[in-house]
């Protein structure tokens, strides 16, 4: 859980809510460290399922279940769930030093790679106004992988049209594995405001950069705007001379946005 350092500073009502999906559907919570901590010191509680299993003080991985799978999802969608749940009981227990601190209306949920779908999952709930794929898209109904990855989750590309609020997708450019899938996801969604933001930081991301690199911010600005109604952080997605599409960094591609695009 990564939140402000000074709760005391934190008034009623004033901290939003994140839940996060691990890269690789990993118990490992403190993978996006750098990201997360820079999101929670613009004023929100993260969660992220597991363990500190990388960085200061961290420990082992638990080894995966035996049977030799290529891959194992050791987080689940209802683990991130579970984060949001846990964070809004927190916030309604009297006792607790997050009592009353976090605005039930400010919920979002994110995650990289494997993560996003598990984030994908959780935006039909209805506590949750928006959503932010890194690095991370919806495998082709076809795909092999896909299907042995992500069978269990019950989702295709149709769930794509059923989305009811906001997305905004960062990806890592061609060399991104994730970027093609990212990219047919963004296609598919017409419905909802969606945006998509490309840099060159391939599949890994800005995640090891200094406060989650440029990415970080762009979420930051994306969940100000969604969550809070920020003009500024509006002014950065917003209109033909946006924040972001000044950025040299990034490319853009934006659809169902307000006017002034």
């Amino acid at each position: 859980m990564y939140r402000p350092k000074d709760l005391n500073k934190i008034g009623k009502g004033q901290l939003g809510l994140i839940g996060w999906g691990n890269g690789a559907c990993s118990a490992d919570g403190a993978g996006a460290r750098f990201e997360l901590a820079e999101i929670a010191s613009h004023g929100y509680i993260v969660v992220a399922p597991g363990g500190i299993h990388s960085g200061p003080e961290s420990t082992a991985l638990p080894p995966p279940p035996p049977g030799g799978q290529k891959f194992h999802m050791a987080t689940s969608a209802a683990d991130v769930k579970a984060g949001i749940d846990w964070a809004l009981a927190q916030n309604a227990r009297a006792a607790s030093p997050y009592f009353g601190k976090i605005d039930p209306a400010e919920i979002g949920v994110a995650g990289f790679s494997c993560g996003g779908i598990h984030a994908l999952v959780l935006a039909s709930d209805p506590r949750v106004k928006t959503i932010i794929m890194q690095n991370s898209g919806m495998f082709p109904d076809d795909s092999k992988l896909g299907a042995a990855m992500l069978g269990g989750l019950k989702l295709n590309k149709a769930t794509l049209e059923t989305l009811r609020i906001p997305v905004l997708y960062i990806l890592g450019g061609p060399t991104d594995i994730a970027y093609e899938n990212g990219m047919d996801d963004f296609r598919r969604i017409n419905q909802v405001p969606v945006m998509v933001a490309v840099n060159n930081a391939g599949h890994g991301g800005d995640f090891i950069k200094p406060n989650g690199g440029p990415s970080a911010l762009v979420a930051v600005h994306w969940f100000d705007w969604q969550l809070r109604g920020d003009k500024r952080a509006e002014k950065y997605f917003v209109g033909p001379d946006c924040g972001i599409c000044g950025d040299h960094e990034w490319k853009v591609e934006r659809k169902k946005f307000p006017a002034g695009q």
